[in-house]
C-alpha cells in the first residue's frame, strides 16, 4: 500500500461544460495526488454535485453508487438532437406548441414514468458494448442497436411549463439518463424533448448547498468517511487489538445484526467489514 496517499472527501459543484476528467485533473494539480475517482459522472455540459475521493478513500465509492440522485432540469419541448441534449446535432424539429397546462405534464409524467420502468439508453453514452464506449462507436460512423435498462424516476415536481420549455426537478435511481426521458415524455406528447439544461443538486449524501467549485475547496472541508456512510453502513470504533486482527485479514466475532456491512473506525483508519452470524470479515482496508 503506498503511504503518505492524501485521503480526501470533496463534495464539488461542477461547471458547465467541463468534462468530469478535467475536474479529476485540476484536482491532481492542487493536492498532488495521482490517486483520484469520482461518484457518478456527469455530462459535459451538466453542473452540480461530482464528489471527489482520493486516495485509499477511493475504495468506498463502490458502496455509494447505487444512491439515488436528484436533478434540476429543463427541457425543450419541438426540437431532438443525437444525443438527447442541446449539445448534439439537431435531427428532428416541430413547431407545435403543447397546448397542455402544469397539471395535465404532472398527469402524464405520473402515469407514464413513475416507478420503475425500461429507459432507452442514448448512443452517446459511457456505457460499454463489447468493452468499447457507445460514443466511440458512433463517432466512428457505426450504428447501434436500440438498448434499454431498468431505471426508476422516484419523485418529482413540475417547476414551470409554457408550452414550450418544461422545468422541473426529478428525484431518480442509479443509471437514469434525464436525456432519454426528456426524449420519451416528448415522444408521449406527440412532439421531441431534448434537455437544455441539468444540474444535480443531489448525489446521494452529498447535497449542492455544501458544495463548491474545485479552485475554491480546501484540505479543511475534506468530509470523513463515516459522514458520508452514516446513512448506508454504522461505524463502530475498535481498539488496537481488534482493529490489528482486521488488518492482518482475519475475522473477529463481533454481534451485529443492523447491516450487512459496517465501517470499523480506529486511530489507524477505517476497515470496511461485512457482518455475518455473529462475526465480521474484513473487506476494504482504508488506511
Amino acid at each position: 500500500m503506498v503511504k503518505n496517499r492524501q485521503n480526501l472527501i470533496f463534495n464539488i459543484d461542477k461547471e458547465e461544460n467541463i468534462p468530469s476528467f478535467k475536474i479529476v485533473k485540476r484536482f491532481r494539480d492542487i493536492f498532488k495526488e495521482k490517486k483520484v475517482g469520482f461518484l457518478g459522472t456527469l455530462d459535459p455540459f451538466a453542473s452540480g454535485v461530482l464528489p471527489l475521493f482520493s486516495g485509499n478513500f477511493t475504495k468506498l465509492i463502490r458502496y455509494l453508487e447505487g444512491c439515488d440522485k436528484v436533478y434540476d432540469a429543463k427541457i425543450e419541448f419541438g426540437i431532438l438532437t443525437d444525443t438527447f441534449d442541446i449539445t448534439g446535432k439537431i435531427v428532428g424539429k416541430k413547431n407545435n406548441i403543447l397546448n397542455l397546462d402544469s397539471k395535465e405534464i404532472e398527469r402524464i409524467i405520473h402515469e407514464f414514468f413513475l416507478g420503475e420502468r425500461l429507459q432507452i439508453v442514448p448512443d452517446y453514452s459511457a456505457t460499454k458494448i463489447d468493452g468499447v464506449r457507445s460514443y466511440k462507436l458512433v463517432r466512428k460512423g457505426l450504428k447501434l442497436k436500440e438498448r434499454r435498462k431498468k431505471v426508476i424516476l422516484k419523485e418529482f415536481t413540475v417547476k414551470g411549463f409554457d408550452g414550450k420549455f418544461l422545468d422541473l426537478s426529478i428525484k431518480v435511481s442509479k443509471g437514469f439518463y434525464v436525456r432519454s426521458f426528456a426524449k420519451e415524455l416528448g415522444e408521449k406528447l406527440d412532439t421531441f424533448g431534448t434537455v437544455v439544461s441539468l444540474r444535480r443538486i443531489e448525489n446521494g449524501p452529498f447535497k449542492i448547498d455544501d458544495s463548491k467549485r474545485i479552485e475554491d475547496v480546501k484540505i479543511e472541508d475534506t468530509k470523513s468517511p463515516e459522514e458520508i456512510l452514516k446513512g448506508y453502513m454504522d461505524t463502530v470504533e475498535l481498539d488496537d487489538k481488534s482493529f490489528e486482527v482486521l488488518m492482518k485479514g482475519n475475522s473477529l466475532k463481533f454481534d451485529f445484526q443492523n447491516q450487512k456491512f459496517l465501517l470499523v473506525k480506529n486511530k489507524r483508519g477505517y476497515i470496511v467489514v461485512e457482518s455475518k452470524d455473529g462475526t465480521i470479515y474484513p473487506k476494504r482496508c482504508v488506511v
